[in-house]
């Protein structure tokens, strides 16, 4: 059978993209997918040594799914994201990341065998991985007409289309919850159009589909089944790809800023503050820098 998990990396920040990442496995059952030692994208990606640690395990996947070791961030967006909202038309340099990977870890680290040996633990296949990355400009836009939580779920919708129009089987949609959303549906855009039945409980909402297959949005799903652990790695390295690159070039302008993460904390508000004479004389709108909710 095949299973997508699908989860969000970066819905909460001030700065860097949000992502949305699905990845397709095949399986002989769901249940061997809440077997194995890969762990959360929290605990595996964190500063300082732990980064390597995080990109020797996505680019060994990378290696496993796509039979190289790439050098460039490029190469990782124009093999695994789905449109290009990652970028504007003209992309400015702080969003553009040019630098040589892997950046954490040592080549040398990088081995098929390590994706293998996780994927022998689950009894399951990778087939593909696909992301969405929306820049800050993208979101602030979006925010224009939805709240964060609704943006983050068209994201997942638009995975789900994307595997559910490539792969013709039955497809089971395992996907992180979102915020504290009890009721997906008021979110559903292709889909309200389908038949559906629902069935909610404190650790998941399911969604029926005769037409498309199952959906749940399941509580602490990127700590529970492989597949959703799995996507919210490869989002959050491609994440932090971006967010590495804004760091590069605000500190090369100004090497006195703190390395900041993005998230709301006191280094980026740092950042933010003083980086504000550089942004101005280099033109960069606020909407391309921040985001404005």
């Amino acid at each position: 059978m095949l299973v997508v998990g699908i989860d969000e990396n970066g819905l909460g920040p001030e700065l860097g993209p949000l992502v949305a990442t699905a990845t397709l496995l095949s399986v002989k059952n769901i249940e061997s997918l809440l077997a194995g030692s890969l762990k959360e994208s929290k605990e595996i990606f964190r500063s300082g040594n732990r980064m390597g640690e995080g990109e020797d395990i996505v680019l060994s996947f990378f290696n496993f799914l796509k039979g190289y070791i790439p050098r460039h961030p490029q190469e990782i967006f124009n093999e695994l994201l789905l449109t290009r909202d990652y970028t504007c038309d003209t992309p400015l340099p702080h969003c553009n990341p040019d630098f040589n990977i892997p950046n954490w870890c040592e080549k040398s680290r990088i081995r098929k065998s390590k994706a293998e040996t996780y994927l022998n633990e689950v009894d399951g296949e990778l087939i593909e991985v696909k992301s969405i990355a929306l820049c800050p400009a993208q979101l602030n836009k979006r925010l224009k007409s939805y709240n964060k939580n609704h943006i983050d779920y068209l994201l997942f919708e638009e995975l789900i289309r994307y595997f559910r129009e490539k792969y013709k089987e039955e497809i089971v949609f395992l996907c992180g919850a979102i915020g504290t959303t009890k009721d997906y549906s008021l979110y559903f855009r292709h889909l309200k159009a389908l038949p559906y039945k629902s069935l909610r409980g404190e650790e998941e909402v399911a969604y029926f589909f005769p037409s498309l297959g199952e959906l749940r949005f399941i509580k602490n799903g990127d700590n529970k089944y492989f597949p959703i652990k799995l996507a919210s790695l490869f989002g959050k390295y491609i994440r932090e790809l971006f967010v590495e690159q804004m760091n590069r070039f605000f500190r090369s302008n100004l090497p006195s800023l703190p390395y900041c993460s993005g998230y709301r904390d006191e280094k980026t508000k740092e950042f933010i503050k003083n980086s504000e004479e550089i942004r101005a004389k280099l033109k960069i709108p606020q909407t391309c820098f921040r985001r404005s909710k």
